[in-house]
């Protein structure tokens, strides 16, 4: 799962917040992010950065009618604000309460949420049998040797990761008896 991915399936709601003529409008593109984003905020929308904050935002609003929208019946908003002087502020959250609402109606809220628990279990699950095996004292002995063979070329990494595999199974299949 990307980051992007990881990131969106961990919130009830994706604010990505950008500022206008930084350079990250294309870049947000690229990586993805603005895939994932219940709603865009081009921040620092004041001052002589107001103009263009307004550019962006019409840009973008009109780019993201050509995406999946992330939360299904939801589309994506792009509001402008200004942190400094609080323009803005109230529509964010009137947004974020609007799709609080929207999606407790139709049933999304409670699916993410759920989605979200798996999510959790699994990455707890993973993490637990990363942390088992590195901390495993005959994978710990292994390791260090298996690694200088890989880096000299004296062994595959398929074999290596195989070897280890085995003897981590075979650590625990003796612990359990």
């Amino acid at each position: 799962m990307s980051v992007e991915l990881k990131a969106g399936s961990m919130a009830d709601f994706f604010l990505l917040v950008m500022i206008a003529g930084a350079g990250d409008e294309l870049q947000g593109i690229k990586k993805g992010i603005i895939e994932i984003s219940d709603a865009l905020v081009f921040n620092k929308a004041d001052g002589s950065n107001k103009q263009k904050a307004e550019i962006a935002r019409a840009e973008f609003a009109n780019a993201l009618h050509y995406l999946q929208p992330f939360t299904e019946g939801w589309q994506p908003k792009v509001l402008t604000a200004s942190a400094l002087d609080g323009t803005g502020i109230k529509d964010i959250w009137d947004m974020v309460l609007d799709f609080e609402k929207h999606t407790k109606e139709h049933g999304g809220f409670i699916s993410r949420r759920n989605n979200q628990s798996l999510e959790w279990m699994h990455s707890l699950i993973k993490e637990n049998l990363i942390d088992s095996f590195y901390n495993d004292a005959k994978i710990k002995q292994e390791i260090n040797a298996l690694e200088k063979q890989l880096t000299n070329g004296e062994a595959r990494a398929t074999a290596a990761a195989e070897m280890l595999m085995k003897k981590f199974n075979t650590s625990k299949t003796n612990l359990q008896k």
